[in-house]
């Protein structure tokens, strides 16, 4: 055991020279497979899913400045993860590589860095078990490969306790710094930060009754001033967000928040911490999560015995705070396991101590070794069935396969066969009035057509001037079955475009959308490709298409 570590040398017993060699062997490999799991499912770019599509399509020809206001399709987002993701398209152009470059460094620098610090915290068989635990956590693996902000909540949420872990250790300067540096920076990439810097800071107090940390006092004020200066700072930014989504997001994830009556409070919080909240490495809803738990409970209780106090902060502290932010409905507790991935952590080193104490802890246990070996060798399985299973179906949905499939062979051929405008993209869209105020499937459809359509991706302009009878428009129309279409102004526009354009054809595809298991039919979109050319008289005019936007204030209609 390390001298320096912060579990004494009797947390983990001596232990034989087969046991050292078998731990330094496993370390490698799960330290191997964690990497792989990520790299393995970002390389095989999945088709972007819904959840991607909302928030991305938010950055499809955006400024720095725009990102600072509300967000369509009801996104809440980090302005520093917004702005690495808007500088990376700039970049590299808008591509599922692109977008989910980010999340994916930031799901290698997690293993990597947690390889490094549960060496810190713990020796032996307790830290193989927590390395074994993070590398193989489906969650981390799949949302290092996902354009959402979840990856670099982990990363930031794991730096800041790495730095303190390492400062409360060694009282080097740089650790210190880097720590204070972190507060600021973290909370404008991760809005959970806030909840790791408070439990880091409850540990820090706890910290300082220690006689060689008591004239520490004076740093841990300026992390405190430093923590309140930053949150109020990141509040003023993201209130154009919060204004504009708070309301909305308290009812969607109205389960996710702790009843007022408090007959429902307490079954609420039973369910929340064996559900989703602690599904990690695996694990659903509705208790089944409550394995996990279970170990967690028993490391977080070994630690107690152990008086290991600093490093049980650290592993309930933030915890605490998120769940006083819940109580003030401004952040969803449980509900999924996305919203905790800033803890994952020390989840996993609390459930590396309480898988080693009910497979060893206990002198009565005979073979030990064959019993640890097999808990490893377990959780190491299920990062081989999470890369088998992106293998064999490299999709989260069917019905995001299908739309990317047809993104990819419509916008692609539709090129060769004269300019094809979208009524979204290109004519402003009003046949849809409130497409961002639902979470449909048009922003999977923008963001697809914004990858695969060669004009699109280029940002470039129909080329009006090239409609003629050899070669003819080809106008989209993208229908969501869930929110209302303006079939009146559809019908007037046209009416309008029949006075210049001759139809030749029309061309209707329908896009049912399923669940995740194909199971229940959520609606059935459709896309609308109607095909035109100029009529006799206008064919040297270069004719451009009514404009849409314009005739919506001819109609006598409700808007």
């Amino acid at each position: 055991m390390k001298p320096d570590a912060i579990l004494p040398a009797a947390f983990v017993p001596s232990q034989a020279d087969e046991h050292q060699l078998w731990q330094q062997r496993w370390l490698w490999i799960l330290l191997g497979l964690g990497l792989a799991a990520r790299a393995v499912r970002y390389l095989l770019c999945f088709p972007l899913w819904d959840d991607e599509a909302f928030l991305c399509v938010n950055l499809i020809g955006a400024s720095y400045a725009e990102l600072l206001g509300p967000l369509d399709y009801h996104q809440v987002a980090p302005v520093g993860f917004l702005f690495i993701e808007l500088t990376t398209v700039k970049l590299l152009g808008f591509w599922e590589w692109s977008l989910r470059l980010f999340p994916f460094l930031c799901g290698l620098g997690s293993m990597v860095l947690f390889f490094w610090f549960s060496g810190r915290v713990l020796s032996g068989w307790p830290r193989v078990l927590a390395v074994a635990v993070f590398a193989v956590s489906y969650p981390a693996i799949r949302h290092a490969a996902e354009a959402k902000q979840y990856a670099s909540d982990l990363l930031v949420g794991l730096a800041q306790i790495s730095l303190f872990v390492h400062w409360y250790q060694t009282q080097q300067r740089w650790s210190l710094m880097g720590l204070l540096a972190l507060v600021p920076l973290g909370l404008v990439i991760s809005y959970p930060a806030v909840f790791v810097a408070g439990g880091v800071s409850l540990s820090w107090a706890f910290a300082l009754w220690e006689p060689r940390l008591r004239r520490s006092w004076p740093w841990w004020l300026v992390f405190n001033a430093l923590l309140g200066g930053s949150f109020a700072g990141v509040m003023w930014l993201a209130q154009a967000q919060s204004q504009a989504e708070l309301e909305w997001m308290v009812q969607y994830w109205h389960y996710a928040l702790p009843p007022r009556q408090w007959k429902e409070f307490f079954r609420w919080v039973a369910w929340t911490h064996v559900g989703d909240l602690m599904a990690i490495p695996v694990g659903s809803g509705r208790g089944g999560s409550a394995l996990s738990f279970v170990f967690w409970a028993l490391g977080l209780g070994v630690l107690l015995w152990r008086r290991q106090g600093v490093l049980a902060l650290l592993a309930t502290g933030p915890l605490a705070a998120h769940f006083v932010a819940a109580l003030m409905h401004r952040y969803p507790y449980g509900g999924h396991v996305k919203f905790t991935q800033y803890i994952a952590p020390m989840i996993c080193v609390t459930m590396g101590v309480g898988i080693w104490a009910a497979a060893a802890g206990p002198r009565w246990i005979r073979r030990r070794l064959l019993n640890l070996q097999l808990a490893v060798g377990v959780l190491a399985m299920i990062a081989v069935g999470c890369m088998a299973r992106d293998f064999c179906f490299p999709y989260k949905t069917r019905t995001d396969r299908r739309h990317r499939d047809f993104a990819r062979w419509f916008w692609h051929t539709a090129q060769f066969q004269g300019p094809v405008v979208c009524a979204i993209s290109d004519l402003g869209n009003p046949f849809i009035p409130d497409r961002t105020e639902s979470l449909n499937w048009t922003a999977m459809y923008l963001c697809n057509q914004a990858i695969y359509s060669p004009r699109h991706h280029r940002g470039e302009e129909p080329a009006w001037d090239e409609v003629s009878e050899q070669q003819p428009l080809r106008i989209v129309i993208f229908r969501p079955g869930t929110t209302q279409f303006r079939h009146e102004l559809y019908r007037h526009w046209r009416s309008q475009l029949q006075v210049k354009f001759r139809i030749v054809a029309w061309e209707q595809f329908a896009f049912p959308c399923y669940g995740k298991r194909e199971k229940k039919l959520s609606n059935v979109d459709h896309v609308e490709v109607i095909t035109v050319v100029p009529r006799a008289r206008y064919q040297h005019e270069s004719p451009r298409i009514p404009d849409p936007v314009a005739l919506l204030h001819q109609l006598p209609v409700r808007r």
